[in-house]
């Protein structure tokens, strides 16, 4: 068994410590660059608050001592769904939109999103469908979920709309 001399342990020091480095310095970038859409981010976080959906009103007390015979034939069932409010899903829609595009070409996934957006990943999920639907964005499954990507349709509305200087 050959023993190291001095030069070679630093050597070996110092190829470790680059390598130790560079995710780090990868983190930092990224960091930075997340920084400069922040006044950006927190105007779209605001609106997306204003667009929520209306919360579901409370369903009525059931009375459980009633006749069961009576309602055996009735036919009648509550509705306990609520309408889908095309219009507030739109806007969150052009939101999610420009989130996406903020964020670059890297993607992103349904909770990075949401978590930008401060919403529930339900409250994403039907916007998300729409844009697919329409061609705006395509979803890519891979091990961690859907990650989102702007297609041509999607980057050409975002530089017309003039979202981000980052698409092109």
């Amino acid at each position: 068994m050959t023993s190291l001399n001095f030069s070679e342990v630093i050597t070996w020091i110092t190829v470790f410590l680059l390598v130790a480095a560079i995710p780090l310095t990868l983190v930092y970038f990224r960091y930075l660059n997340s920084k400069k859409s922040d006044s950006q981010l927190k105007k779209i976080q605001a609106k997306a608050k204003s667009n929520r959906r209306p919360k579901l009103e409370a369903l009525p007390a059931v009375d459980l001592n009633f006749n069961f015979n009576n309602n055996w034939s009735a036919g009648e069932s509550t509705e306990t769904d609520y309408a889908v409010d095309e219009d507030a899903d739109r806007k969150l829609a052009k939101i999610l939109l420009k989130t996406i595009a903020l964020n670059g070409e890297s993607g992103m996934l349904i909770k990075q999103i949401a978590d930008t957006l401060e919403l529930h990943e339900i409250e994403v999920n039907y916007p998300l469908n729409y844009l697919a639907k329409h061609g705006f964005i395509e979803p890519v499954t891979s091990q961690k979920g859907s990650i989102y990507y702007l297609t041509s349709r999607g980057t050409a509305y975002c530089t017309k709309k003039g979202y981000s200087a980052q698409v092109a």
